[in-house]
């Protein structure tokens, strides 16, 4: 590494307000000495844990030192049932499109979600270090390079693809390699090549070859070519593989004998362990991430899709009045005082603004708990803050939880759907200095406990939602000292 080009990198962060100076220094104290993997896919989360750091302030610096130019961003589309990563961009638009990837070696449709589909990790810049990570010389190095590290498969599951694995190649641009299978007696012989997300299945005749029997495969940018000799198909017995790779990259290819209906029933009730990470959702509703990267590119098309996220909104009361009873100028300043407060306390629970709306503000959090903590603090933070203008700041407060769509809205990231617009609507029934929540958000599972822990309660309510059909269940939240 170079010292020197790593510590003009650190110096870089001292511009960066969410930049932790003590993080800083210690990255400085501990990057010099991790090795060419451990700098590869960094997930920040465990970095945290294992270094005994406050993981919001290391999630900042990683963000930061990606501004800076440090680390490089990765956004990775995992598959759930065995952790290959099906698709690893550095540009958040590139994960658009098709709602589904399929992955080629559970032979399984995977559904794009920012949950917990998709991971973030960062990589020490080629700029700094260049890595020398040899990621197809041998199947470990292939694993670790082409699977999450923060997935454990169920010991069943492994159990079972460990057994089916027959061998492995790695393979340099143009190079050719050969495996031996003295005795293939599988119905079907399946080569992967997670990387590229190629595959290809040969079945297997009837009968069974006395001599050995060649199997050509080329890899070229259409997938994999095949043939047999002496042919016409290949047979059980002894097979001699010879690979050639046609492409401009390295691969790595796996052989497999596998049933596919016997894999797909052992998926099906797998209970994989997931270490956590920084998903796609969290990253998207993180504070410096929106602060910093908002001026990233983005497709006019983005459309992602989240399976739950947390909306607030806020308003104030008689906000228009409030210029007339102390002037504009008082009454902006006010304003802006209120927006910083919010803000604030948004930052604390790892939520993100979105956006303000004349004096009201729409934030986002991948976390429900989270949010409800948010909304309390937001009203502890109103209080007092017209005082000096002789002015109460009457806060109202909504909460929804729901699907929603990540968009493009004028080159920043919003979101759109129902579950906005209901969460809107929620805020409209709050007074001054009232939070209401949704059914949605009440049904989270731990919604009534982190409520009691609050020190707060909800009563029960229904309501006409503007474009919502019917009665809607919703909640006011209050103290529960007031509901006694």
């Amino acid at each position: 590494m170079s010292d020197t080009r790593l510590h003009q990198k650190l110096a870089a962060l001292s511009a960066f307000p969410q930049a932790d100076k003590a993080v800083v220094a210690r990255m400085g104290e501990l990057l010099p000495g991790l090795d060419d993997w451990a700098v590869r896919r960094v997930n920040p989360l465990r970095f945290a844990s294992e270094h005994g750091l406050p993981e919001d302030k290391v999630v900042d610096f990683f963000l930061c030192a990606t501004r800076a130019g440090l680390f490089d961003l990765s956004w990775d589309l995992t598959c759930p049932a065995c952790g290959g990563i099906l698709n690893r961009t550095g540009a958040l638009d590139e994960l658009s499109g098709p709602e589904v990837e399929h992955c080629v070696l559970c032979d399984i449709d995977v559904q794009k979600s920012l949950d917990d589909r998709v991971e973030t990790s960062f990589t020490l810049s080629q700029a700094v270090r260049e890595l020398d990570i040899q990621a197809h010389a041998d199947l470990p190095s292939y694993l670790a390079a082409n699977f999450s590290g923060n997935v454990t498969l169920d010991p069943e599951l492994w159990a079972y693809v460990s057994s089916v694995l027959r061998g492995y190649l790695g393979l340099g641009p143009g190079e050719e390699r050969e495996a031996l299978f003295p005795d293939w007696s599988e119905p079907r012989f399946r080569v992967v090549s997670i990387a590229v997300h190629e595959a290809a299945s040969v079945p297997m005749g009837a009968g069974r070859a006395d001599i050995e029997q060649t199997l050509r495969l080329s890899l070229t940018r259409r997938g994999f070519e095949a043939s047999v000799s002496p042919g016409p198909e290949l047979l059980p017995g002894p097979v001699r593989v010879i690979a050639r790779n046609l492409l401009d990259v390295p691969v790595g290819l796996s052989f497999f004998a596998v049933d596919y209906t016997r894999l797909h029933e052992l998926i099906a009730r797998a209970r994989n362990s997931v270490r956590p990470c920084l998903t796609g959702r969290a990253l998207l509703t993180n504070q410096t991430f929106r602060e910093l990267f908002r001026v990233q590119s983005l497709a006019p098309n983005l459309n992602l899709n989240m399976r739950s996220l947390t909306v607030l909104f806020t308003d104030l009361k008689d906000s228009t009045a409030l210029y007339e009873k102390i002037g504009d100028v008082a009454a902006y300043s006010l304003i802006q005082k209120h927006f910083d407060a919010l803000s604030r306390v948004v930052r604390q629970h790892h939520g993100s603004v979105v956006k303000t709306m004349g004096d009201a503000v729409m934030a986002a959090f991948s976390d429900p708990g989270e949010a409800l903590r948010a909304a309390i603090g937001m009203l502890d933070a109103a209080v007092g803050l017209g005082s000096g203008q002789g002015q109460e700041v009457g806060l109202k407060i909504g909460l929804h939880e729901g699907p929603a769509l990540v968009i493009n809205n004028v080159g920043s990231l919003d979101y759109f759907g129902q579950t906005v617009n209901v969460a809107a609507r929620v805020q409209g029934l709050a007074g001054p200095g009232e939070i209401w929540a949704s059914g949605g958000l009440m049904s989270w599972p731990d919604a009534a406990q982190a409520l009691s822990a609050l020190g707060w309660t909800s009563l029960e309510h229904q309501a006409s939602l503007k474009g919502v059909g019917g009665k809607t269940t919703v909640y006011r939240l209050l103290p529960q000292a007031a509901n006694t």
